[in-house]
């Protein structure tokens, strides 16, 4: 004990006297107060606390709470372990652990977007074209042919649509306009009904109960007419489909009458009271 004081002792004494780098090997220096050097103080084991920049520090096993501010700089590191925060301006190198903000993501090209491609794994989708949709999976990718299933899809124009019109006969009809006239277009059935007026060309077949009403400014062919509607008869014989303003003879009452309506039909005489 004796001989380790005598040898801080005299090396106090060295190192505040001698102005040039000097070489003390010291099995072990304590000291109560501070040693000072302008050079290397080099040791196996530091016990205490440290002011100045270590060239390499293997481990620190605990940094004090008191002793943080005072850490400027260290040179390298085998392994650092915080409880807290650790903030620098850069960090290089791999890094374990959250951050709370990452302003860039150092992988990918212009237009890439990131996804998970597995637990805890991130991966680069490159950039699409500006005619590409993202279609999401497992692993997202773009494409220009999407196939969407569903209802109520909305805000997509006619024109976008790969259908965008439908023919009806041989007259093609585009969606969401208006086609005045249908061409090619031949009728199988069901009947159709008692339209109130209409132009027609070229109507074939045979007419079992045929009542036509006004002029024709031009007949091209009268293909067969084999039966025209009674115009005289009974009351009890008067036509169940007639037109609009036909006249029909009522031999029952002995006088014209016309139909006035349709639905339901009315028939009234020349002064138009109904009979």
């Amino acid at each position: 004990m004796k001989f380790n004081k005598l040898i801080s002792f005299i090396v106090l004494i060295v190192l505040v006297g001698v102005s040039h780098a000097q070489t003390f090997p010291v099995n072990n220096l304590t000291a109560s107060g501070t040693i000072t050097s302008t050079g290397n103080v080099t040791a196996p084991t530091f016990i205490g606390a440290l002011t100045g920049n270590s060239s390499t520090a293997t481990t620190a096993a605990t940094v004090t709470t008191a002793s943080q501010p005072a850490i400027t700089s260290v040179g390298t590191l085998t392994g650092l372990t915080s409880s807290g925060t650790i903030t620098a301006p850069t960090f290089v190198g791999t890094l374990t652990g959250n951050a709370s903000t990452a302003t860039n993501i150092v992988s990918g090209l212009a237009g890439a977007l990131p996804y998970q491609s597995g637990a805890s794994t991130t991966a680069m989708l490159s950039a699409g074209t500006n005619t590409q949709v993202l279609v999401s999976g497992t692993t997202p990718s773009w494409t220009n042919t999407p196939t969407l299933t569903g209802t109520n899809f909305t805000g997509i124009p006619n024109g976008g649509l790969t259908n965008s019109s439908f023919t009806i006969g041989s007259t093609s009809v585009s969606l969401g306009g208006t086609q005045a006239t249908i061409s090619g277009l031949t009728l199988v059935g069901p009947a159709l009904g008692t339209p109130i007026s209409g132009v027609a060309t070229n109507l074939t077949g045979t007419a079992t109960a045929l009542n036509i009403g006004g002029n024709a400014a031009t007949a091209t062919t009268a293909v067969t007419a084999s039966i025209i509607a009674n115009s005289s008869g009974t009351t009890a014989s008067r036509p169940t489909s007639p037109f609009l303003g036909m006249e029909y003879f009522d031999t029952t009452i002995a006088m014209p009458v016309f139909v006035k309506s349709l639905g339901p039909v009315v028939w009234v005489n020349a002064a138009g009271v109904v009979q």
